[in-house]
């Protein structure tokens, strides 16, 4: 084997976070395939003309390793979609808790709100060993002393609701240094409910690809769309891929974190992101490749939407995304629930005929008109909610 010409162009792939015994393995691969190469430390040096050959190595030493890894996190999927469940109660909770508020003695809402709590018991992710979970047992013990018939029962549990936001979507991205040359990503925690798409998950994802999309270089936007539709079609991503590499271990790489939080009954994204943009973008694809496929290609779709948007991420970008001018929680988490809701249906309705939805709303409508009494303040937003009701209970 031929010594590294140094004059030469040259890529540099830093492996601090490789074993020792892992890179002994790679050396003697190297070795084997007549590849010059030099190492400084943990950084290994080799021509940029065999980079390709070099990268091969990478992926087939690094797949062979993370097998072990990949049979310890089988045993965290059942996390996963436990968060995903509890996230959706949260969302659920949010929207009763609101109801309740204006409305102390709708039997409706405390019937709903009984059948929550109840949902609590044996739920054991993330997202309850916060303080939170301390305000909720408080609201269930309402709940057992039957106190939360009363009004004031029920808005102690409100208070105790609007005292903390509540993570309704989560997404951890692990990812190199801005610095190192050789940029590695891996995905953490994903908290993504999708339930009636684009859901608070797609609406998460959706909201992290539209706030770092406009730092990528244009070079690369035609790359990040091909990546897109084959994680759609549910193809294999041959890595590295855009400059950065996915893999399992997380060992040396930076976490930026990003969730969906409701305040009251609206939502609002808190991104922490300590990477390049084009790795938020790239973690927030790479997230929907662990959907089941109805998910991937729905959220495929707002992904390629969150690519063109432009302006705030307020309520006018979830608009854009669900497709529907209703943006509060109880809207995204359970149109359909929200609709029978705002349109005044009995509970235990399931689907009520055109002719009922058209009733229904022509009865609501004259009741939240000003020239029938509404109230002028909120008369408008009370008609388009209407409205989106009643699209959503015809369409579906």
């Amino acid at each position: 084997m031929s010594e590294l010409d140094l004059n030469a162009p040259i890529t540099e792939w830093e492996l601090d976070e490789w074993t020792s015994d892992a890179r002994a393995e790679l050396t003697a691969a190297l070795i084997d395939s007549g590849i010059a190469h030099k190492w400084e430390e943990t950084v290994l040096l080799a021509g940029s003309a065999v980079e390709n050959e070099v990268e091969e190595l990478l992926d087939e030493i690094e797949n062979n390793n993370e097998i072990s890894d990949d049979n310890d996190d089988d045993d965290d999927v059942g996390d996963d979609s436990n968060d995903a469940a509890d996230s959706k109660v949260l969302g659920q909770l949010s929207a009763v808790a609101q109801r309740i508020s204006r409305n102390p003695s709708d039997m409706n809402s405390i019937r709903a709100l009984e059948r929550l709590l109840e949902e609590i018991d044996g739920a054991r992710s993330k997202i309850w060993q916060t303080k939170l979970k301390n305000r909720l047992l408080v609201a269930r013990n309402l709940m057992n002393q039957r106190q939360w018939i009363l009004p004031a029962g029920c808005l102690q549990f409100c208070v105790l609701m609007s005292e903390t936001q509540t993570v309704l979507a989560e997404l951890e991205i692990w990812h190199s240094r801005p610095f190192t040359p050789t940029r590695r990503l891996s995905l953490g925690n994903l908290v993504l409910p999708t339930d009636h798409s684009p859901g608070l998950g797609g609406v998460l994802l959706g909201g992290v690809v539209a706030a770092h999309f406009g730092e990528i270089d244009e070079d690369l936007v035609p790359d990040l769309h091909r990546l897109t539709a084959q994680i759609e079609r549910g193809e294999r991503v041959v890595q590295p891929r855009l400059r950065h590499r996915l893999q399992v271990d997380r060992h040396g790489l930076m976490k930026s974190l990003h969730h969906l939080v409701g305040d009251q009954d609206k939502l609002q994204f808190k991104f922490d992101a300590s990477g390049s943009a084009l790795a938020q973008v790239l973690g927030a694809i790479y997230a929907i490749e662990r959907l089941d496929d109805p998910s991937r290609k729905s959220l495929a779709t707002v992904i390629n939407r969150s690519m063109r948007w432009r302006g705030p991420l307020d309520a006018s970008f979830i608009s854009y995304l669900a497709g529907s001018s209703a943006t509060s929680i109880s809207a995204l988490a359970d149109p359909r629930a929200w609709a029978l809701e705002i349109l005044g249906f009995p509970e235990g309705t399931i689907k009520p005929s055109k002719r009922q939805v058209q009733e229904r709303y022509r009865s609501v409508l004259r009741s939240v008109h000003p020239d029938h009494g509404g109230a002028i303040a909120t008369a408008g937003k009370s008609i388009e909610d209407l409205g989106e009701a009643r699209r959503v209970l015809l369409r579906s």
